[in-house]
């Protein structure tokens, strides 16, 4: 399901934009080269919802064998992009253990190939529910403590 754009949202999140822009200028803060970024990727976006007939073209001219292979490619392709797009996020990061008292450098593989933390938790942002957040552990006592330390409230179900 995509979104439609009113002309009035539009010109509504072009000055809330603008207003922020000039605010981190006047402030000198460095987040301003990440706003200039965000604006090229919704330039980028605004582009392709434009073009999004000639994306969609194959879908109702191809028989449907092809269409299918078609999309099958594309969903590859996508999963790759996807794949790429974490490596490079999580180029250089350093990953500790989230225990309470213990900041362990988890970084890596172990020696059998396997990676160095044995507990993973995700959760989403409050804030923007479409980020993820992970918290990882080097041992259940990690684990275990970090779940005692916020009283159980991770949002999990008890399980």
């Amino acid at each position: 399901m995509t979104m439609v754009w009113t002309e009035e949202m539009k010109k509504k999140m072009v000055e809330t934009r603008r207003a922020n822009k000039e605010k981190k200028k006047a402030n000198g803060h460095a987040e301003y080269v990440s706003e200039v970024r965000r604006d090229a990727v919704m330039a980028r976006w605004e582009s392709v919802q434009q073009e999004q007939d000639n994306w969609l073209k194959p879908f109702y001219e191809l028989p449907i064998d092809r269409a299918m292979r078609y999309l099958e490619d594309l969903r590859i392709i996508a999963s790759k992009a996807g794949a790429i797009m974490n490596s490079r996020i999580n180029e250089g990061k350093e990953v500790r253990c989230s225990g309470p008292h213990c900041a362990k450098n988890l970084t890596g593989l172990s020696p059998n190939g396997l990676p160095k933390w044995i507990k993973k938790m995700d959760f989403h942002d409050k804030d923007h529910p479409e980020i993820w957040h992970c918290l990882y552990f080097c041992s259940e006592l990690c684990a275990n403590g970090y779940t005692r330390l916020h009283m159980g409230a991770l949002g999990g179900d008890g399980k």
